[in-house]
């Protein structure tokens, strides 16, 4: 499981570190894509593959879930960790996350997020004013 919240520069070449703590739960293939309020998501084989599956069983016959498997497969891309726990960022990626310099890796449980460090600044701020209300939204879910 991936918690937490780090701090890491992404390097001229478009590489940004791993944290160690996360790299435990990483296959040797990590699939990157858009993620949603412009943010990267990373998942290691195993979820990958279970949203694969998902998304493939989406019926052609819906133009949302053609349009969903358009951008979500179109838009990704597998990297490896190199010796020294970075990953290779695409370009397109990274200006869709308006990653420039400083990023934030964040653990969300399945999945990594990259953030651009301003964009995840102001995303947590805004979302901790709101915390209260968005647990009394889902408390009915049963977690």
């Amino acid at each position: 499981m991936f918690l937490g919240q780090y701090q890491h520069s992404v390097d001229s070449k478009g590489r940004i570190i791993i944290p160690n703590e996360f790299r435990k739960e990483l296959s040797a293939t990590l699939y990157l894509t858009r993620g949603l309020e412009n943010c990267i998501f990373v998942f290691n084989q195993d979820e990958w593959e279970k949203l694969y599956q998902g998304i493939a069983s989406l019926p052609l016959t819906r133009k949302e879930g053609r349009n969903f498997s358009r951008v979500f497969l179109a838009n990704a891309s597998s990297t490896n960790l190199d010796s020294q726990g970075r990953i290779m960022l695409p370009r397109s990626l990274r200006e869709y996350a308006r990653i420039e310099k400083n990023a934030m890796v964040v653990g969300v449980g399945t999945r990594i997020e990259i953030w651009s460090e301003d964009s995840w600044n102001q995303y947590s701020d805004d979302l901790q004013e709101k915390f209260e209300e968005i647990t009394e939204g889902i408390i009915d879910t049963g977690i």
